[in-house]
């Protein structure tokens, strides 16, 4: 029998290959969130493993992306900090 888990479900701190420049910040249910360091940016990677980077201006939520995986959504993530810096 093929049983396949995904990312998500195997509960993972997928900052650890990141260290010094995002932590994880919450787990919850349907979502965890890793937050860049020193930033408003974040990443939240969801229970059907899309990595959506995040930034909370104001009180709104802007999204900039949706991504199959940690790397890319990290790239995004900052390419957003260098252009708001």
């Amino acid at each position: 029998m093929n049983t396949t888990t995904n990312l998500f479900s195997q509960s993972l701190d997928l900052s650890d290959n990141y260290i010094g420049s995002i932590y994880k910040s919450a787990s919850l249910l349907c979502f965890d969130l890793y937050s860049f360091c020193e930033s408003n940016v974040r990443i939240k990677h969801t229970n059907n493993d899309e990595f959506i980077v995040t930034e909370e201006v104001t009180g709104n939520e802007l999204i900039y992306g949706v991504f199959d995986s940690m790397d890319e959504a990290i790239e995004m993530g900052e390419e957003v900090i260098r252009e708001t810096d």
